[in-house]
């Protein structure tokens, strides 16, 4: 006998979680950037102030 196939799990869910983590990942990573080169052009706009 072949083996049961496993309870209704649909395979398009891993592909969607995938997805999303992804687009997270990005946004994240994104908005760690923003910050780092505002704080970046703040400490410059501090340097050029006598």
């Amino acid at each position: 006998m072949p083996p049961s196939p496993p309870p209704q799990s649909p395979r398009w869910l891993p592909a969607i979680l995938g997805f999303l983590a992804g687009l997270i990942g990005v946004f994240w990573w994104q908005k760690q950037r923003d910050e780092a080169l505002l704080q970046q052009m703040d400490a410059e706009e501090d340097a050029e102030q006598p």
